[in-house]
């Protein structure tokens, strides 16, 4: 087995005309996983790795193939690539793929387990063996999940073991969340360091016996969002400890992210977000994973930068026929950010691009084309358009038909609405009555509210906003993109503004800053309320806020509105320490 960590590599490398470590590495982080194979193959491999911890499905499996033609015999490089066909957090799992790249190596789980050498490299591959095998993709994932705990208790200090059992973890999770999981559900429960572990150089090393004798513990904890907490908590801790041990592994920031990916967690991840940001560039879903903790918190500058930085990688890396889903994201989280800076016409770029993605299947300035209408690409592209007229608030009432989707009928509505448009929010309410799932009926009791508000039944347009609360209020907490676009507390404070009761509109815009950090929408709104309630120097940090986030956009009727306010409450705020920069940032 090979032993010699990867940083000793160059040496090796460099002695037999192979390219150095520093180039396998190349924006993609580093990692040490020895195995049984050496040279070219391994040098392949070790950047298929680090390039598999990013989600980079297609540049993996060409490193692990390139592995596997030097040395057709190098059962890691065949487990590897199986691991490289489907997302393990949210996809079904198809073992299809992955089955057919294991046959390559050999046709049966016994004749596989012959060609890997050692213990270790056996036990990797007796877990994928769980994970493509038979029975519905839940059941796989958990029993997966177990498999690499066993493995970890052999190998606790083994940064690749520890590296796939945390990502096991969060795909577990990910599986409870998705549906009923078979009883008794197990929780798994690390096996804690041996004394004097942090000092021993490698997983090679450790005295196994001990631990191979027992037998792996588990624990019922039953089912459902609380088991999923806990798992993606656990896996988090996992790879934090990673992180330490290694700044530069790119599967430690990345499975800290998504472990965390909620807004009560998510500070945990922000460092992690950083680093991540600037580990793997190579990797587009590298470039953009960082900004599920960004956009969590209200960081709109980063959430911009990086799916921008995400969509130019996925452009460059993509050939006709590849799936665009690693450029259609963060066109859609990249937008949303650019339309909480104010940035509407960087936002309809956006829309250019999809337009471009949806219905010639290529990209804005490559000349290669795919397939023309991807489901993913046309319904990214009607949700971008109803998010600018919403987010905006530059209102256009289209045509209701059949084929509007919900956001379309939710934007139109909202158009409607503030246009006096009556028999066009009518048609909106009507079409949205039959859409099906939560996030559809909230949208339509949205409308219902707007529409009896337009009509002048107060209270039943609370009543409808009352119930859409409760609705958005049982469903997850959100965690990327609002949706509906049209938050619902957000929406419910602008009607309670409209009803003249801006006590409670205070209520429902401090709620919905609290679900959705720094939210462009809700900071003027929560303005306007304190001023029409009476307290307008309590308006102070919602419109500072404002002028920062759209600072160069004077002509944005925000920014207007918010050095109007400062121009006529400035001296009671000048004593409040407003400093030089602020009137600076505030045009005054």
């Amino acid at each position: 087995m090979k032993t010699l960590r990867t940083w000793l590599m160059t040496a090796v490398l460099m002695a037999t005309g192979i390219a150095p470590a520093a180039a396998q590495f190349e924006n993609v982080g580093s990692l040490d996983f020895p195995t049984s194979a050496t040279g070219e193959a391994q040098s392949h491999f070790l950047r298929g790795m680090a390039i598999l911890h990013s989600f980079g499905w297609k540049q993996a499996r060409e490193q692990f193939q390139a592995a596997q033609a030097i040395d057709p015999d190098f059962a890691m490089a065949y487990w590897a690539e199986s691991l490289a066909y489907d997302h393990p957090l949210v996809s079904q799992m198809d073992p299809t793929e992955p089955r057919r790249a294991l046959e390559r190596l050999a046709p049966t789980p016994e004749e596989r387990q012959a060609k890997a050498p050692t213990p270790r490299e056996k036990g990797f591959l007796a877990a994928v063996e769980v994970l493509w095998g038979e029975g519905d993709h839940i059941s796989r994932r958990i029993d997966y999940m177990m498999e690499m705990e066993g493995l970890y208790r052999l190998y606790p200090q083994d940064p690749e073991v520890a590296a796939f059992y945390a990502l096991s973890m969060l795909s577990a999770a990910a599986a409870v969340r998705s549906g009923d999981v078979p009883a008794p559900a197990p929780m798994p429960m690390p096996m804690p360091m041996p004394a004097g572990a942090e000092d021993q150089a490698g997983p090679a090393e450790h005295d196994m016996s001990a631990m191979a004798a027992e037998a792996p513990r588990r624990r019922p904890l039953g089912s459902g969002e609380t088991l999923a907490e806990r798992l993606s908590v656990r896996a988090g801790a996992i790879a934090q400890r990673l992180a330490i041990a290694n700044p530069n592994h790119p599967g430690a920031p990345h499975y800290m992210i998504h472990a965390f990916d909620d807004p009560l967690h998510a500070p945990l991840a922000l460092d992690a977000a950083y680093r991540f940001s600037e580990i793997a560039p190579a990797v587009a879903h590298a470039r953009h994973m960082p900004t599920h903790i960004f956009i969590q918190l209200g960081m709109w500058e980063l959430v911009s930068l990086n799916n921008q930085s995400a969509y130019d990688a996925a452009k460059d890396l993509w050939e006709p026929g590849d799936n665009m889903g690693d450029a259609i994201h963060p066109l859609d989280w990249g937008q949303y950010g650019d339309l909480q800076l104010g940035d509407y016409e960087k936002a309809q770029r956006w829309i250019d691009r999809l337009e471009v993605m949806a219905n010639q299947g290529g990209f804005w300035g490559r000349r290669e084309r795919g397939p023309v209408g991807a489901p993913r690409a046309v319904n990214t592209l009607e949700l971008a358009k109803a998010r600018l007229i919403v987010e905006s608030g530059r209102w256009i009432v289209q045509p209701v038909t059949a084929e509007s989707s919900p956001s379309q009928l939710l934007a139109t509505a909202l158009s409607a609405y503030h246009l006096g448009d009556a028999e066009s929010l009518g048609q909106a309410e009507a079409a949205l009555s039959g859409r099906t799932g939560s996030a559809n009926e909230i949208m339509h009791l949205e409308v219902s509210a707007l529409l009896h508000a337009s009509m002048g039944h107060a209270d039943v347009a609370t009543g409808f906003m009352d119930r859409a609360q409760a609705a958005d209020e049982a469903l997850p907490p959100p965690r990327g993109a609002a949706s509906p676009i049209k938050p619902v507390h957000e929406l419910y404070g602008e009607l309670l503004l409209d009803l003249d009761r801006p006590a409670e509109a205070v209520e429902k815009f401090e709620t919905s800053l609290l679900r959705l950090p720094n939210r462009a929408r809700s900071l003027l709104g929560i303005g306007r309320a304190y001023v029409a309630r009476g307290t307008p120097m309590m308006a102070g940090d919602a419109y500072e806020q404002i002028a920062e986030m759209w600072a160069g956009r004077e002509e944005l009727p925000g920014m207007l509105e918010a050095r109007e306010f400062w121009r006529m409450h400035l001296t009671g705020r000048a004593h409040g320490g407003m400093s030089l920069m602020d009137y600076g940032r505030l045009g005054m």
